[in-house]
């Protein structure tokens, strides 16, 4: 009878003591597990959700740069306006002989319309340019010979029509754009007096060049601030695009990290609930296994 009531005696302290605490670490361990699960789902999807990538907006191209290569008559008649000269210098003048037509073999070629008629543009406006024009030779001392007697050679120098060539060629590809330029030319010619007509052709050509330099100078310039504009695009769609990586890397971390977390918690609940029914197992097998004995003790008497 004393064993019946130690039984009693002590299935009552498991009841209210071993079985109550268990219950309610259980509980506890089921509450901290289900707000992991909850809050592991809710960064589950947002390491689901893709990142945004920001949009790159290249700044927009300056104008590009125009220059004119036109020379006004206004211009010209500008620059003909004479200038107090300062006193220089005035070396002999040097020996000038003109070159002999036939010293050159002329190599013929087929022309068009258009190139024949510059080619009598061009003669026409020689008509006006008659000193400088064309090509002169001057004689120059190269040397002494034995007797101490100058050696005289001559130097070729390039005359304005050379130089207005190169502007024509370089500068106004179409040739119409040549025609054009040239009959401009031979109006101021006949507009102008005499002595002023090299100045104006040399102010011309002059002007050319350097509105030439300007509009390379200035394309440079315009050339600069686009390579700055893509060079400044590229770092930074780079740089977003970097971004949006690593942003898709971090939520590929969240996604396994919370993954982690659910299955964790899961198998804390089924290891807690497994703990709980091994010892209720154990619990109802002793408690049968009393009642048994006390079944057969209470038979054999």
């Amino acid at each position: 009878m004393s064993k019946h009531k130690n039984f009693l005696h002590f299935d009552q302290i498991e009841q209210k003591l071993v079985f109550r605490i268990s219950r309610t670490f259980f509980w506890i361990f089921v509450t901290i597990a289900g707000i992991s699960i909850l809050a592991a789902f809710i960064v589950l999807i947002y390491s689901i959700i893709p990142p945004s990538q920001s949009d790159v907006v290249r700044d927009p191209y300056p104008s590009e740069p125009t220059v004119s290569l036109e020379v006004s008559f206004d211009e010209i008649q500008t620059a003909l306006i004479p200038v107090p000269s300062q006193p220089i210098y005035v070396e002999s003048t040097p020996q000038v002989t003109k070159p002999k037509e036939d010293s050159f073999p002329k190599y013929e070629k087929p022309i068009d319309s258009l190139q024949l008629k510059i080619n009598l543009l061009k003669d026409s406006l020689g008509t006006f340019i008659k000193s400088s024009w064309g090509i002169t030779y001057e004689s120059q001392i190269s040397g002494y010979d034995w007797f101490g007697r100058p050696i005289y050679t001559q130097k070729a120098k390039r005359g304005l029509k050379s130089d207005l060539e190169y502007v024509l060629n370089e500068y106004f590809e179409p040739k119409q754009e040549k025609i054009k330029k040239l009959e401009f030319l031979i109006n101021v010619m006949q507009q102008i007096s005499a002595e002023n007509r090299e100045k104006a052709l040399r102010f011309f050509i002059k002007s050319i060049n350097d509105k030439w330099k300007l509009y390379q100078r200035t394309m440079g310039e315009y050339n600069k601030a686009i390579n700055s504009i893509e060079s400044d695009y590229s770092y930074r769609l780079a740089s977003a695009e970097a971004e949006y990586a690593r942003a898709k890397f971090e939520k590929a971390e969240l996604s396994n990290k919370s993954l982690i977390s659910i299955g964790s918690a899961v198998v804390l609940i089924a290891l807690l609930g497994l703990i709980l029914c091994f010892l209720a197992i154990e619990r109802n097998t002793r408690a049968v296994k009393e009642f048994l004995e006390s079944q057969n003790k209470s038979e054999e008497k």
